[in-house]
């Protein structure tokens, strides 16, 4: 008996010392194969704004909840696919804090005037604090992703240089978020850190819409030749 119960230990033990990418790997897996949904699945979106929501919709519901003269509110057009696809950016409003933490200028993404995208920017000194954030909130540990970087000019003499960027992924059946790390300085003399710095999260069947609209872009462009 008390053999049985060390081997119990010792399985639990082995269990509990996998990495969290391996764990979440495997739920992942899980939770697809099912067709069951992420806790990530039940956000559908920030705050209040939900994915699939109109425009106008959205705008008015910013503009009832915020002081107007001092809200920022813009809107741009894509430029790949101008006619489809908005982006409302916003500063200055309720959207522009979680708590009693700051984040950036926000950009609403919508396609076809549904809303699918958020993106925000916010400050390196809360890195840790906002990653434990989207980990508490999502319900699972993100997976780390591959792939992603930016360019970077050092001076005007200087090529451009390809920086990898550290990125991890919530991965839901419904809605996926990214967390993307960058590199930056406390001051000119200091070592370059990096730290997780930006956010995205965004509707997976919108986006793939979007995604799809732009790849068959030549057909159209073809027929209208």
């Amino acid at each position: 008996m008390n053999r049985l119960l060390l081997i119990l230990i010792l399985s639990a033990l082995v269990i509990s010392s996998c990495s969290n990418s391996d764990r979440q790997s495997s739920y992942s897996s899980a939770q697809i194969e099912q067709g069951k949904n992420f806790p990530i699945d039940d956000r559908n979106g920030f705050k209040d704004l939900l994915f699939g929501q109109h425009i106008d919709s959205i705008k008015v519901k910013i503009e009832s909840n915020i002081d107007l003269d001092n809200v920022d509110l813009q809107i741009s057009r894509d430029s790949i696919i101008l006619e489809k696809k908005e982006i409302l950016r916003v500063s200055n409003s309720y959207l522009n804090k979680i708590d009693d933490v700051a984040i950036g200028n926000i950009e609403l993404y919508f396609f076809d005037s549904r809303f699918y995208e958020i993106r925000f920017s916010f400050s390196h000194n809360n890195a840790d604090l906002m990653y434990n954030t989207f980990t508490l909130s999502f319900g699972f540990t993100p997976a780390p992703v591959t792939g992603w970087y930016r360019m970077h000019k050092a001076d005007f003499y200087s090529p451009e240089e390809r920086i990898d960027l550290p990125v991890e992924r919530w991965q839901g059946n419904k809605v996926t978020a990214i967390i993307i790390g960058d590199t930056y300085r406390q001051s000119f003399f200091d070592e370059e850190c990096c730290k997780w710095q930006r956010f995205r999260m965004w509707d997976n069947s919108i986006s793939a819409e979007a995604q799809n609209f732009i790849d068959e872009r030549p057909n159209r462009l073809s027929t209208d030749f």
